[in-house]
C-alpha cells in the first residue's frame, strides 16, 4: 500500500490501542493493529490476529506487514507496542512457568521481536521512524502481586533506552521513546479492582481511584500520545509519564 503515513499499533482491538488506531487513521495515517481480536476486515485501519505471547505468530504476522508497505513513497513510520497483560495477580512462588513465560512473551519479548523486525525491514529507509513503547509506573515502583508486569515493563523501559543508544550512531536511525500513560479506564482496571486483596494488596488503591473519578479516559491518553509523537515532542531514548505533562 502506497501511504506516506504508516502506524502498526499492537492491542489496537480495546483500551488506548483502539483509541490510538482511530486517531491515527483521522490524521491520514494507513493503520495497522496485531491484537488476538479480528475486529474488523476494513482497509484502513487493517486489523490483524495475532497472538503476540507466541514468537511465531508474532514473526509472521509483522512480516505479512512490512510486505505490504510500499518503502518507497513511506515518509512517517511509527510502530507503537501497546499491547500488554497483567499477568497472574498473585506472588511469584504462586505463579506457573506458563502464566510467567506468557506475561513477559506478551510484555517484553514481543515489543523487542517487532521492534527489531522493523528496524531491520525500514535500515535504509531513508524516512521518519519511530517506535513508542506504552510502558507504566509499575516499571519504576514494585507492586507485590504484581511481579511479572512490573518486571515486564521494567525491561521495556531498558529497551527502549538501549535502542536509542544504538540508533542514534546509525545514518537512518529510528528514535524510540516509552510512555507511561497513567490509571487509564480499561479493561486492565476492572480486572484490578475485582482482585483479591490477599493476592493484591493494592487493590484497593484503584478501587478508590474509580471511586474519586482520577481515571484517564483512553481517549485522552490517545490525544496526548498522539501530540508527543506526530509533533515531535519526545527525545530519543525518553521515558514520558503523561501525568506529568
Amino acid at each position: 500500500m502506497d501511504f506516506k503515513n504508516t502506524a502498526i499499533i499492537t492491542g489496537g482491538s480495546s483500551g488506548i490501542g483502539k483509541a490510538l488506531t482511530e486517531l491515527y487513521v483521522q490524521n491520514g495515517y494507513q493503520v495497522y493493529t496485531l491484537s488476538r481480536s479480528l475486529v474488523s476486515d476494513s482497509k484502513n485501519p487493517v486489523c490483524i490476529s495475532a497472538d503476540l505471547s507466541k514468537t511465531t505468530e508474532t514473526s509472521k504476522a509483522i512480516t505479512g506487514i512490512l510486505d505490504l508497505i510500499d518503502t518507497d513513497k513511506l515518509k512517517n513510520f511509527v510502530l507503537i507496542n501497546n499491547a500488554g497483560t497483567l499477568g497472574p495477580l498473585t506472588t511469584i512462588e504462586q505463579q506457573s512457568s506458563e502464566a510467567i513465560r506468557h506475561t513477559l512473551h506478551t510484555n517484553l519479548t514481543a515489543p523487542m521481536i517487532l521492534t527489531a523486525m522493523c528496524l531491520q525491514r525500514l535500515a535504509n529507509t531513508p524516512c521518519s521512524k519511530r517506535v513508542l513503547n506504552i510502558s507504566s509506573g509499575a516499571a519504576a515502583k514494585p507492586y507485590d502481586g504484581w511481579t511479572g508486569y512490573c518486571a515486564s515493563k521494567a525491561g521495556l523501559d531498558m529497551l527502549t533506552k538501549t535502542v536509542a543508544l544504538e540508533q542514534e550512531h546509525l545514518e537512518n536511525g529510528a528514535k524510540i521513546s516509552a510512555v507511561y500513560p497513567g490509571v487509564v479506564e480499561t479493561e486492565m482496571q476492572v480486572t484490578l479492582r475485582k482482585a483479591s486483596k490477599t493476592a493484591f494488596r493494592n487493590a484497593q488503591r484503584f478501587v478508590d481511584l474509580k471511586k474519586e473519578d482520577k481515571l484517564y479516559s483512553p481517549k485522552f491518553v490517545a490525544h496526548k500520545i498522539l501530540e508527543l509523537d506526530t509533533r515531535d515532542l519526545l527525545k530519543n531514548g525518553e521515558i514520558v509519564d503523561i501525568r506529568n505533562l
